[in-house]
């Protein structure tokens, strides 16, 4: 699996030249969920995901997308679908 597939987030976040800290001032957000959410430890809730969607100038199904490869297709991605069509 490539870098690409297993870290989005990161890779979003280092083509626009942004540190960790810097997408967490940006998106208001702590750098701890940065982290957790790039390596994959725990997926964004709705509220983060539209935050560092904004940050990064991305659709929030994108980061939702992160959340599929966290959590599985189900939990994850499905359930920010919900969020989503909810809102």
């Amino acid at each position: 699996m490539e870098a690409e597939e297993r870290r989005p987030l990161e890779v979003h976040r280092r083509r626009r030249l942004l540190t960790i800290r810097a997408l967490a001032d940006k998106a208001g957000i702590s750098t701890s969920t940065v982290v957790a959410v790039e390596k994959g430890h725990k997926a964004p809730r709705f509220g983060t995901m539209h935050k560092i969607a904004d940050a990064l100038g991305l659709d929030p199904m994108e980061i939702a997308e992160f959340a599929e490869i966290v959590e599985g297709p189900e939990t994850g991605k499905a359930a920010a679908r919900n969020d989503l069509a909810a809102a």
